[in-house]
């Protein structure tokens, strides 16, 4: 009577052993979700990869203490803003908490010039242009790992 009836599904047969189908929906959900939030770069890097590989991958690339990582802490305390309808000291405790993380991020070793040629090299990559170039060197720069102004003119 234009009913079509229960329907079931039966489970597939190609998966791995122990590998259970709602794990396999929340490992490929997993790995959509890494997609989304990826740029170009890191997409080429992990390409092909399962979700665990894929963060495994961005983990390895993007959690070392290098110039990249600096860069990315000087990105949050320049990008720092007071957040309507919040304080003027939360504002100031955020501000406060970024500049720390900077700061530990600097070896004991680095003289004032290291540290003036880091902020020149984080300068110049937040300053360029938008354009699909800048993009480009942008991205090869931090992830090699290299934030430097050498680095920044050779490229």
């Amino acid at each position: 009577m234009g009913r079509l009836g229960p329907y079931r599904l039966s489970p597939p047969t190609c998966l791995p052993p122990g590998v259970t189908l709602c794990r396999l929906l929340r490992l490929t959900a997993a790995l959509g979700a890494i997609l989304k939030s990826v740029d170009a770069a890191n997409f080429q890097l992990i390409d092909g990869k399962n979700s665990k590989d894929a963060w495994d991958m961005l983990f390895a690339t993007h959690n070392k203490q290098n110039s990249s990582w600096q860069f990315q802490l000087f990105q949050e305390l320049a990008c720092t803003s007071q957040n309507a309808n919040k304080s003027l000291t939360a504002y100031h405790q955020r501000i406060e908490l970024a500049a720390d993380r900077l700061y530990a991020s600097f070896t004991s070793g680095m003289t004032a010039k290291d540290v003036v040629d880091s902020m020149a090299a984080y300068f110049s990559l937040l300053g360029l242009e938008t354009d699909e170039f800048n993009d480009i060197l942008n991205s090869h720069i931090t992830l090699s790992g290299t934030v430097t102004r050498s680095a920044i003119a050779t490229a």
